[in-house]
């Protein structure tokens, strides 16, 4: 009888404990705070990680109540805005712990502290220390480019550099001893940052660690990057036939230049004639001679895939003979044709096309060279002229030129 009695109290022992250990969490004990680095130097940033727990130190993972978060050694410690008037009330998904990632900055050296408490409950604390060193002390910080390598060439005038340091410094990149470009070391003390104007030839890069007077607390080994931008550049232009040629007569053009050039463009007349690549860095089209006798200058333009471009003027001449049997044939007169043209829609200072049959005007490309622009577009079936206009600043809109073949030379003056 004796034992079922104490088998009784022993399930109600448990049962007891079960109920009361589902319905009720456990009460907060203290705070464990921590503070990353463990050491850092005047103005350095600093995490600060915050823990409720019980009395044997397991983290209470529903806790929502109100904290104060401040230092007793040092006044002028600075904290982060979202420790609004220095409280923080932690929030369900938070489940007990909080990090605070930069969240307190030192000004005085020496051991420092942070203090926790709770707002309900005074005697629920937790402090946590860390050493403030001067800028003596950390001098000769470690600072290391890991990308780019010394000695690489480069064809841009930029290019990314990444390396490595301590945690949360300030980070100037400098250029030739000319340029600067900062950057700031993440929480594994990586730092990034893209830098321009890298001048051709060869260039010297290093970085420093910066404190918040401006003082250099460490400085990398320089790394040297040369900068060879290849221009396309023509290799051979081959016109066939060449030098003297009919009106109108059929011409072959190649070029041979750079593989993989986004645009290569031959212009004769004033008309753009783009070439297709056929082969490695081989580039034709086919074109027609121009119409009227005399000497035409051939100039070219081209442009690879990172924007670099090359023109140039008068690389070859071909001459257009007078064709003698058509010079002999009588003029034929012809009837008046009734001409309609086409209202055109512009925008203020846009110069603009029409024909003198009532269609569209398509495919209109501005080509802007040295000494001129030229605008070209496709030719209309059946369109004798066509007629380039103007948008004046006062919205009239004025005829330029009226040009019987689809292309418009603006010459360039001055700065113009």
């Amino acid at each position: 009888m004796k034992i079922i009695k104490i088998f009784i109290k022993l399930l109600l022992i448990t049962f007891l404990t079960l109920f009361f250990g589902k319905t009720y969490a456990a009460s907060i004990d203290h705070f464990e705070v921590t503070m990353n680095p463990s050491t850092a130097k005047t103005g350095e940033t600093i995490d600060i990680t915050i823990e409720a727990v019980d009395v044997d130190n397991n983290t209470i993972t529903d806790y929502k109540g109100s904290i104060l978060v401040f230092s007793e050694s040092d006044p002028e410690a600075d904290f982060p805005s979202v420790l609004k008037e220095n409280s923080y009330t932690f929030k369900a998904s938070d489940e007990g712990k909080i990090k605070f990632e930069n969240a307190v900055r030192f000004q005085t050296i020496g051991v420092q502290d942070i203090h926790v408490y709770e707002l309900e409950n005074e005697t629920v604390v937790g402090i946590a220390e860390v050493e403030i060193v001067g800028e003596d002390t950390v001098n000769n910080a470690e600072i290391e480019i890991i990308s780019p390598e010394t000695g690489i060439t480069i064809g841009e005038n930029k290019i990314m550099v990444s390396g490595m340091t301590n945690k949360n410094y300030n980070v100037k990149i400098k250029l030739n001893n000319e340029l600067e470009f900062e950057s700031t070391s993440n929480g594994e003390g990586i730092f990034e940052k893209e830098i321009r104007g890298l001048k051709q030839g060869a260039n010297s890069i290093y970085a420093e660690i910066i404190d918040a007077d401006g003082n250099v607390l460490g400085k990398s080994s320089e790394v040297n990057v040369r900068v060879e931008s290849n221009k396309p550049r023509i290799k051979n232009l081959t016109i066939t036939p060449n030098g003297e040629v009919k009106s109108e007569e059929k011409l072959e053009l190649e070029i041979v230049s750079n593989v993989g050039l986004s645009e290569v463009n031959v212009i004769i007349n004033d008309i753009l004639i783009k070439l297709e690549e056929k082969g490695e860095g081989i580039y034709r089209a086919t074109t027609s001679a121009p119409k009227e006798p005399g000497n035409y200058s051939v100039d070219t333009v081209l442009k690879d895939e990172i924007g670099n471009e090359t023109k140039e003027l008068g690389v070859e001449i071909i001459t257009v003979l007078e064709n003698k049997e058509s010079a002999k044939e009588p003029k034929k007169e012809s009837e008046p044709v009734k001409k309609e043209e086409t209202k055109p829609v512009v925008k203020q200072n846009e110069v603009i096309t029409t024909c003198t049959k009532d269609t569209k005007v398509t495919g209109l490309k501005l080509t802007k060279l040295k000494t001129k622009s030229v605008l070209n577009w496709n030719k209309v079936k059946d369109a004798s002229k066509y007629n380039v206009y103007k948008k004046l600043s006062n919205g009239e809109i004025e005829l330029v030129k009226t040009v019987e073949e689809p292309v418009f030379t603006i010459d360039i003056v001055g700065d113009e």
